[in-house]
């Protein structure tokens, strides 16, 4: 592993191989508990690609493992139910400057997967600040309102314009048009989707998919609901103010806040925020601001000029 401190696991067990792989770790997740292993802390602000090798401690055992960077965006998913080492590389992602990477196994019984050799090196390949599926979740919108979200996206080292598309496309509309250009992608900038809430109360979901020849597809999974509750926010009541360098939110008690810049990265974040709370950029642009609370997400862009 590494004598850096501020790795950090559940369900490891220390396993002792033959040359040239002698001392590795092994995850040893049950149905009850699904074992992990976390790196420290590295700067992977700039695209990067990830080396490690994996075999499953028994031939013939489940050998589904995942590698997710900073808890929940999935960078890699495969299988190895043999008790061959094998060497894994990922597509080219990009982090943030405090990022942690996660190996895992899946939770069933005897899935004991053996984790060795694990290297991270910075990359000149294209790549997409987005992972290989996240969630955008547009929360509740009264029948027939509408709802938009704004996803920043950025490309890194690319050779083409990047394609944006529905799958379905019959409740979830595209605002902003089916190419991104190059250019455009690589300086930063945002995809905006609008949730048209049908007058059927219930909850919708769909697809944006953006692709490229450059690399393997992304897909965010839109869900929103539609319905009269008292469960929104009341926006009303709450206020969002830009003084100097602060982002100052009042109203907003309980809610969950994050700050991205235009790149996608994410650069401040509170959880159950107090009634009144500010929040330090310390730089000048322009920033998505997403509040979150009670299944319910509100985004504001916002300029520090």
């Amino acid at each position: 592993m590494s004598i850096v401190s501020g790795w950090t696991g559940d369900q490891l067990y220390e396993y002792k191989a033959g040359s040239p792989n002698l001392g590795t770790v092994c995850l040893g997740s049950t149905s009850v508990d699904s074992a992990y292993l976390t790196t420290p802390e590295m700067d992977l602000s700039q695209p990067f690609d990830l080396f490690f090798k994996v075999r499953s401690l028994n031939s013939g055992s489940d050998g589904v493992f995942k590698v997710f960077m900073d808890g929940s965006q999935l960078m890699f998913d495969s299988i190895n139910s043999t008790n061959s080492l094998r060497r894994y590389e990922s597509a080219t992602f990009v982090g943030g400057s405090a990022s942690k990477l996660t190996f895992t196994g899946r939770k069933v019984d005897l899935n004991e997967i053996i984790i060795d050799s694990i290297v991270v090196n910075y990359s000149s390949r294209p790549a997409l600040n987005i992972p290989l599926n996240k969630v955008e979740n547009f929360g509740t919108t009264t029948p027939g309102g509408q709802k938009t979200v704004d996803i920043a996206i950025k490309g890194y080292n690319l050779t083409g314009d990047l394609n944006v598309s529905l799958a379905g496309g019959t409740n979830f509309t595209l605002l902003t048009g089916a190419t991104v250009a190059q250019a455009t992608a690589t300086a930063g900038t945002t995809v905006q989707v609008r949730f048209n809430a049908p007058l059927t109360t219930g909850t919708y979901t769909d697809k944006l998919i953006i692709g490229s020849s450059d690399f393997r597809s992304r897909e965010i999974s839109l869900t929103a609901i539609s319905d009269n509750t008292t469960g929104t926010f009341e926006t009303e009541t709450g206020k969002v103010l830009v003084k100097s360098s602060d982002i100052v939110l009042s109203g907003y008690a309980g809610a969950n806040i994050i700050v991205y810049n235009i790149a996608g990265m994410k650069i401040a974040e509170r959880n159950n925020i107090a009634d009144e709370a500010t929040v330090s950029v310390n730089n000048r642009g322009c920033f998505l601001l997403k509040i979150e609370k009670n299944g319910n997400t509100l985004s504001h862009k916002v300029m520090i000029h």
